[in-house]
C-alpha cells in the first residue's frame, strides 16, 4: 500500500513538473532532429539528445550512429555517438548530430522596393551542426540525473552557440508493474546565445 502510494505522488509530481516546463521543452531541437516519432523511439534509451540521464543505464562503451534523408531526399539527419561508464555510477558521451542539405539552395532576398523575392545571385548549402558533450551521475538508489552541453553551428548565417539540457530518470522495480524507467529532461536550460553574421 505504501508503495502504491508513493508512486503516485511521484507520477503527480512529474506531471505538474511536464506541464510548467512544457513550453520550454517545445522551444527545443525536436523540430530539426528528431523530426519523426520513429527516430525518437529508435534512439530514446540510448540518446543523450533526448536525456541525458539514460546514459546511466548503460554498462558497457557504447557506439551509436543513425541516418534517414528527408523531405524526400532533400535534407538529411545524422547522428553518431559514443557513450562511457565511468565507474559503476557516472557516465560520459560525445554525440555530433547533423542536419544537411543534399543540393545547393538558390540565395533570394525580399526586395522592399518592388514587394518581390529576388536572386541573390548566390548558391549555398543548409548545413547545421550539433556537438554535445553529455554526464550522467546515479548519485543514490534508482535516481539519476545528466546534462549536455551543447555547441551549434550553422551554415547559412555562420552563426555559433551554446545551450545547456538537464535531465533526471528513475528506475521503477515493482513485481507487480514490472521494471520502468520514468524521465523527465529539458532542452535548452539555458538557451543558445547565437554569435555571427546574419542573413545568407
Amino acid at each position: 500500500m505504501k508503495q502504491s502510494g508513493l508512486i503516485r505522488r511521484f507520477a503527480a509530481a512529474v506531471f505538474a513538473v511536464s506541464a510548467v516546463t512544457a513550453n520550454v521543452v517545445a522551444q527545443g531541437l525536436p523540430g530539426d532532429v528528431n523530426i519523426s516519432e520513429f527516430w525518437r523511439d529508435m534512439l530514446v534509451r540510448h540518446s543523450p539528445s533526448i536525456n541525458p540521464a539514460y546514459m546511466t543505464e548503460e554498462n558497457y562503451v557504447s557506439l551509436r550512429g543513425a541516418f534517414a534523408p528527408t523531405l524526400g531526399g532533400a535534407f538529411y539527419l545524422s547522428e553518431i555517438g559514443v557513450t562511457i561508464p565511468v565507474g559503476l555510477y557516472q557516465s560520459v558521451g560525445f554525440t555530433w548530430l547533423g542536419l544537411s542539405s543534399k543540393d545547393q539552395i538558390a540565395g533570394t532576398e525580399y526586395n522592399v522596393y518592388t514587394g518581390s523575392i529576388d536572386s541573390t545571385g548566390t548558391n549555398y548549402k543548409d548545413n547545421r551542426y550539433l556537438y554535445m558533450l553529455s554526464y550522467a551521475v546515479n548519485p543514490f538508489d534508482r535516481f539519476s540525473i545528466g546534462l549536455n552541453v551543447n555547441a551549434f553551428t550553422t551554415s547559412i548565417d555562420k552563426q555559433t552557440g551554446i545551450s545547456i539540457d538537464a535531465g533526471i530518470s528513475y528506475r521503477i522495480l515493482h513485481p507487480l508493474i514490472g521494471d520502468h524507467i520514468l524521465g523527465l529532461s529539458v532542452q535548452n536550460l539555458l538557451s543558445p546565445s547565437f554569435t555571427g553574421a546574419t542573413g545568407v
